[in-house]
């Protein structure tokens, strides 16, 4: 589907940004008026606000900042606003957004419509409290009118957000399909109770609905983290079940997980730590180190593939072996579609010993050749044991069998290679 931009005209009627606004769309005949309260008394110097049309009331909640609106609509719009304005009027707004025709085409029944459609969009996308009393009531419109309506809506959601009100649109698109969103979400299983999904969106990162937060906080958690997830749950977003009763959006993954988990936001501590440890911040002359290698990339990448294919051959035949993970080996499950996508298949395996931790973590430190590390694809060969001592339930949540080994083959011979590995299994 073919996308075309938008051309919205804002027009500052006293040439200041805290005053009246006046919004106009490209090829609309429609027309917004973004009103400051202490302003209503002013308008009497626009004719058109005298017309059909509906209008929104916006204000704070004092309790946690959420949004207020109230939905309207009139036959006479500037009467009404006068009338919410005056000391018996309604209290808690400070701004309006008004929409109407340019050519009087609005009556009674299309803003009724307009108003009926904008409150349902607004209970469903549940940003903002409601201030209307009673759901309003729909009008009869014939399927022509309809169809011009809902392209009037359409204009009134677009205006609304740009004007810096978008109650009418949901946390999580309805424009985004499935398949887009799974790939989107991420997901927290751990102690304490913490079950978790969320997503990247325009606005921040967005914790779901029916996600379940850890019972209680850490000594370490932050005291700003406290403080969020206090106010979650006397705002009633976090209930008694430790469970998110509405989508929240955070401004960052990070933030989002520490409330979730109950403890230092996990971005944070990997850079305190991991990143230190790791080296996942290069300096400049590793830089340029990598950028020199690329040029023998391809004659090593053909050495590592032939070591590894000997490697996994080798371990293969092993009786200690429970299970072998390189798709090099045409019995490896994922080998008919690597061999679609791939010329060689690098020096990256792993494999499941029929040990338990302890036995493995000696496998590792018998092996004489292999360097113990996280680092992949060097001339050196490595070897590592992903979640070795963890948590049996994180183990279990991220499919990390027990006695797990991981290694890259490097460009060591391959007598020397299959030595080191048969010393490393006798020493089982």
């Amino acid at each position: 589907m073919t996308v075309f931009g938008k051309t919205i005209s804002l027009f500052l009627i006293e040439g200041n940004p805290n005053k009246r606004w006046v919004c106009e769309l490209s090829n609309w005949n429609g027309k917004a008026y973004k009103i400051p309260r202490i302003d209503v008394k002013h308008c009497d110097d626009r004719m058109d606000l005298s017309a059909c049309g509906v209008y929104f009331l916006f204000g704070k909640s004092d309790s946690d900042d959420k949004g207020i609106v109230y939905i309207g609509e009139a036959e006479n719009v500037y009467e009404r606003l006068k009338q919410h304005d005056a000391p018996n009027g309604k209290d808690f707004w400070n701004e309006c957004i008004v929409f109407i025709s340019k050519d009087n085409r609005l009556n009674k029944a299309h803003i009724k419509y307009l108003e009926h459609r904008c409150y349902l969009l607004a209970k469903e996308a549940d940003r903002y409290y409601i201030e209307n009393s009673t759901i309003p009531a729909d009008a009869s419109l014939t399927e022509a009118e309809q169809a011009e309506m809902e392209e009037f809506l359409y204009n009134i959601r677009m205006i609304n957000n740009v004007l810096g009100h978008k109650f009418l649109e949901p946390l999580v698109s309805e424009n985004v399909g499935a398949t887009e969103i799974t790939s989107q979400m991420l997901y927290i299983q751990a102690t304490r109770g913490a079950n978790a999904t969320g997503m990247r969106t325009n606005e921040g990162f967005v914790v779901l609905k029916g996600s379940q937060v850890a019972d209680t906080v850490t000594q370490s958690c932050p005291k700003q983290i406290r403080t969020l997830r206090q106010k979650l749950i006397e705002n009633g977003i976090i209930d008694t079940n430790w469970t998110f009763t509405e989508n929240r959006v955070f401004s960052s993954p990070s933030t989002a997980a520490g409330v979730v988990m109950g403890r230092k936001e996990p971005l944070e501590a990997m850079m305190e730590g991991e990143r230190g440890l790791f080296g996942a911040a290069i300096d400049p002359f590793a830089a340029w180190l990598l950028i020199r290698s690329l040029r023998t990339f391809e004659i090593r990448m053909k050495r590592h593939s032939e070591n590894a294919m000997a490697v996994a051959e080798f371990l293969k035949k092993s009786d200690r072996v429970k299970k072998l993970f390189y798709p090099g080996l045409e019995s490896d499950e994922g080998h008919a579609l690597a061999a679609t996508q791939m010329k060689g298949f690098s020096g990256t395996m792993s494999f499941v010993l029929d040990v338990n931790e302890e036995r493995a973590m000696r496998f590792v430190k018998k092996l004489p050749i292999f360097q113990e590390g996280p680092s992949w694809g060097g001339f050196e060969s490595i070897v590592n044991t992903p979640g070795i001592y963890a948590n049996p339930t994180v183990r279990e949540f991220e499919c990390i069998p027990e006695g797990l080994i991981r290694i890259s083959v490097g460009l060591e011979s391959q007598e020397s290679l299959l030595d080191a590995l048969d010393q490393g299994l006798k020493a089982l």
